[in-house]
C-alpha cells in the first residue's frame, strides 16, 4: 500500500484473513485498520465477508489491545453502508480502550479509524478534536503524523485557518 499498490495490498489482506489461522486473520483485519489518509475500501463499497470475520472475531476471547484494534476497523468497514451509526459506536470503544491502555501505536491508530469513520459534516468539530489529541501523542511515526496532518488540514481549510493550513502543509 505504501509503495501505490493498494489493489495488491488489499488482496494479499485478504489472503491472509481467509486463511482462518485466528491469529493471522487478527493482524491482517487490523492492518486494514492501521493509520491512513483514507479508508481501504472504493467509495461506496462494504465488504460483508470482512464485517462477518471482524464480528466473529470480536466475539471470541481477545487482549484489550486486538479487541481495541478490531472495532475501529469494523468501524471502518461500516462507514459506507446503512450500519454507519454503529460503526461509530465501534470506533468511539476502540479509542477509549486505547487510551485506557496507553501507548501511542494504539491510540494513534484508533484515532485515525474514528476520524475516518466520523468523516461527515456533523461531526467537524469531534474530527478536529480526533486529530488534535492524535498530533499531540508522543513519539508518532513520520507517517502517522503525516496522516494525521493531512487530515487536520482537512478541518483547518474548511473553518478557514488557512495560516494554520499553510504551517501545517509546510510541515507535509
Amino acid at each position: 500500500r505504501r509503495s501505490g499498490d493498494t489493489e495488491g495490498a488489499q488482496a494479499v489482506l485478504d489472503e491472509a484473513m481467509r486463511t482462518g489461522d485466528r491469529d493471522t486473520v487478527v493482524r491482517a483485519a487490523t492492518v486494514f485498520g492501521g493509520v491512513t489518509v483514507w479508508n481501504w475500501r472504493p467509495y461506496g463499497v462494504v465488504d460483508d465477508e470482512t464485517v462477518h470475520r471482524l464480528e466473529t472475531l470480536l466475539a471470541g476471547d481477545l487482549t484489550d489491545a486486538d479487541r481495541a484494534g478490531l472495532l475501529g476497523t469494523l468501524g471502518l468497514e461500516l462507514y459506507y453502508g446503512p450500519r454507519r451509526a454503529e460503526g461509530e459506536r465501534y470506533a468511539t470503544e476502540a479509542v477509549e480502550i486505547a487510551r485506557r491502555l496507553g501507548g501511542t501505536p494504539l491510540r494513534a491508530q484508533t484515532l485515525n479509524n474514528a476520524f475516518i469513520t466520523f468523516w461527515v459534516p456533523e461531526h467537524e468539530e469531534l474530527r478536529r478534536e480526533l486529530t488534535e489529541e492524535l498530533l499531540a501523542l508522543p513519539g508518532l511515526s513520520r507517517t502517522t503524523e503525516l496522516a494525521a496532518r493531512v487530515h487536520r488540514m482537512s478541518c483547518l481549510v474548511r473553518s478557514g485557518e488557512l495560516a494554520a493550513y499553510d504551517a501545517d502543509l509546510a510541515r507535509c
